[in-house]
């Protein structure tokens, strides 16, 4: 699928992507290892970082539609380091946890934060 497709999940068939949970370490990492695998992904890839809405974005092309793009690595153990900016921007401490959907047909990775997913589905704003 193109970079540019659409990334709306009505377009995902039910068995298109795959959920996750992750938790920034202590030193700003996000594991990735199961995501990074559903993707077809390895250690060393350079990989396009772009926070949105307090989210991030992951994917292996960058997008020229999306202008604030970081390019982050995944390391030996498939972990990125998510830059210290977007870390404080976010409230994130270590041990904050990450709902990270994979999504092989789009080319991309997205994570939200737990408490955020909570508070959608519970209705809270």
């Amino acid at each position: 699928m193109p970079a540019d497709a659409a990334t709306d999940p009505a377009t995902l068939a039910p068995n298109e992507a795959d959920l996750f949970i992750s938790t920034v370490d202590p030193q700003g990492r996000l594991a990735l290892r199961g995501p990074a695998s559903t993707m077809g992904w390895t250690t060393g890839h350079k990989l396009w970082l772009t926070c949105r809405n307090g989210g991030l974005l992951f994917s292996r092309l960058a997008d020229s539609h999306r202008v604030a793009t970081l390019a982050v690595v995944l390391d030996s153990r498939f972990r990125v380091l998510l830059p210290y900016f977007i870390r404080v921007q976010n409230n994130w401490e270590p041990g904050v946890r990450l709902m990270v959907l994979a999504a092989p047909v789009h080319g991309l990775l997205a994570a939200l934060p737990m408490a955020r997913v909570a508070a959608a589905l519970l209705g809270n704003p």
